[in-house]
């Protein structure tokens, strides 16, 4: 008689490779995020790094931090078109497309007759296009040179440099000094949650500069573009019903209605003379009297 446990081996072996095998599957979400720590630990340290590759004296050293941006307004022949090709543009040299928006602002509408019972509507709008885009510092140039070939009038353009250098360095300089001075200790006199508040602030006040040293750094590397696109006045022409031709009743409704209101007429003008007998008897008799005395 076999034993009710040979029954139960394969059952074990089965649940133990099951076990193996949700151990090698696990998501490798740990494992990537154990591999983005380090890189993530390295954007930040940038916020404070005072180490540069080369001299800051020279105004156009490449250890500075200038910032770049560019603003345009310029006419079209197509709005749609260009917007298109510059989001394409954009994606291509590694920027982002932050917003862009296309609408069309009204110019006048006017109805003119068409037929009987249409109307033909002649509406101008003007349309226009609103972008602001982030690029590579580096492709910077590359994608305004694209757009003022692509335009047909330049109202306005602006290329604008700022020089970022003595605002990170102070926020960073701040950052190292804080550090080195490492948080309060209560004294004999100090509350302990008065020091807790004092290094709380203290270390919120390093972390704003740090913020505002990546976002330094964000717009050092990327540049920001602003666009404004318009094209011509577009006509657009298309029939619509008339409604005063839509609103008018059926000829035999519109005689009836006739019919009724003389009707109506009628019997307001013999009210009103049955209101006025007086004066007409008067009138009559004064009539009668005349003749009477002057044709006499």
């Amino acid at each position: 008689m076999r034993s009710p446990i040979l029954y139960l081996i394969p059952l074990v072996l089965l649940m133990a490779a099951c076990g193996n095998s949700s151990l090698h599957s696990r998501p490798t979400s740990e494992t990537e995020a154990a591999d983005s720590k380090p890189a993530a630990d390295g954007y930040l340290a940038s916020a404070d790094s005072t180490a540069y590759s080369s001299s800051l004296l020279d105004i156009r050293s490449a250890s500075r931090k200038r910032v770049r941006t560019a603003d345009i307004r310029c006419g079209v022949k197509d709005v749609a078109a260009v917007t298109f090709a510059i989001e394409t543009a954009v994606a291509k040299v590694g920027g982002i497309t932050k917003q862009s928006t296309i609408h069309n602002i009204s110019v006048s509408s006017k109805d003119l007759p068409f037929t009987a019972d249409s109307l033909k509507r002649v509406t101008l709008y003007t349309p226009v296009s609103n972008m602001e885009v982030k690029v590579p510092v580096a492709s910077l140039d590359t994608v305004v040179n694209l757009l003022t070939a692509m335009a047909s009038f330049i109202d306005h353009r602006t290329l604008k440099e700022e020089d970022r250098t003595l605002t990170y360095l102070t926020n960073a300089l701040k950052n190292e000094a804080q550090a080195r001075r490492g948080a309060v200790t209560p004294g004999a006199k100090d509350s302990t949650l008065d020091v807790e508040r004092y290094n709380d602030s203290k270390e919120s006040e390093a972390i704003d500069r740090r913020m505002n040293n990546l976002a330094i750094l964000d717009d050092v590397n990327y540049s920001t573009f602003t666009i404004e696109l318009f094209q011509p006045e577009v006509a657009k022409v298309y029939t619509v019903v008339n409604p005063d031709q839509q609103q008018r009743a059926a000829f035999g409704s519109e005689l009836l209605s006739a019919f009724r209101s003389g009707a109506s007429a009628l019997r307001n003008t013999f009210i009103f003379l049955i209101q006025i007998w007086p004066f007409l008897a008067i009138a009559g008799l004064g009539w009668f009297v005349y003749r009477k005395n002057f044709r006499a």
